[in-house]
């Protein structure tokens, strides 16, 4: 999982606070009000967003009958009101699954919906919308991701004399710098090593940020740019929702 550690940590705080079952999430709307059963009978009227299943896992044991669902919508004129409807389908449908060992349904249910297969598989909880059920829940919560959604309305702009496909760019090797640096000290002051003490982990926070000074500087040099021209950058992909690159 990537490591950000930009001087505005708390908007990544925000972001990933409504995170579930190893999701991590952005800052979102959620609404606890209307049965799945309710919201099912409505969509069928609807048409539905068309979309495409990325994955679908099941964990099934004595303690929960999990399913988790991620899809990739493939329309481009989205709403939030056409986001629920089809994470209300999907529930629907999921709700419904049977043969399983432990369960007759499923207990849990978190569906994930994202807009591109890069934010999908970029491991950091850019959904556009999603919808869970937990084991005591009386019914499903929907979440809409505010930052996700107003991404789709954002029209490309030029910034410190970069076009947004160049800063993008710059994100992604910002990004990537982080990376490097902290796998360098984990690599050197392991964090994972029996008998850790609080000295190693001090180390390695040290060396993290050490080594991540230095490839920001150097990233800084090539574009030809201030260190604080890459933090707004960062910070304006993380608020405009710009996926994050793999590991």
């Amino acid at each position: 999982m990537k490591t950000i550690q930009f001087t505005f940590i708390l908007v990544i705080g925000l972001t990933l606070a409504n995170c579930s079952d190893n999701k991590k999430t952005n800052n979102t709307k959620t609404d606890n009000q209307s049965s799945a059963k309710a919201q099912t009978a409505n969509t069928k009227t609807e048409t539905l967003l068309n979309y495409k299943l990325l994955n679908d896992e099941v964990y099934d044991a004595p303690i929960k009958t999990q399913v988790q669902l991620d899809i990739l919508i493939l329309d481009t004129a989205i709403s939030e009101q056409k986001i629920r409807k089809l994470l209300t389908f999907l529930y629907g449908k999921t709700i419904k699954r049977t043969g399983f060992k432990h369960h007759s349904n499923p207990t849990n249910i978190y569906i994930y919906a994202f807009t591109s297969k890069e934010k999908a598989e970029s491991g950091m909880g850019q959904w556009i919308g999603m919808i869970s059920k937990s084991y005591n829940d009386n019914h499903p919560k929907i979440a809409i991701s505010d930052i996700q959604l107003n991404s789709l309305t954002l029209k490309p702009t030029e910034k410190f004399g970069f076009s947004e496909s160049v800063r993008i760019e710059i994100w992604n090797k910002s990004i990537k710098v982080e990376d490097r640096a902290q796998k360098e000290a984990d690599i050197k002051y392991p964090l994972d090593k029996v008998g850790i003490t609080m000295k190693d982990i001090e180390k390695n926070g040290a060396l993290n940020e050490k080594l991540k000074e230095k490839y920001e500087k150097e990233l800084a040099t090539e574009y030809g740019i201030d260190l604080a021209i890459i933090d707004s950058i960062s910070m304006e992909g993380l608020m405009k929702g710009w996926p994050f690159p793999k590991n």
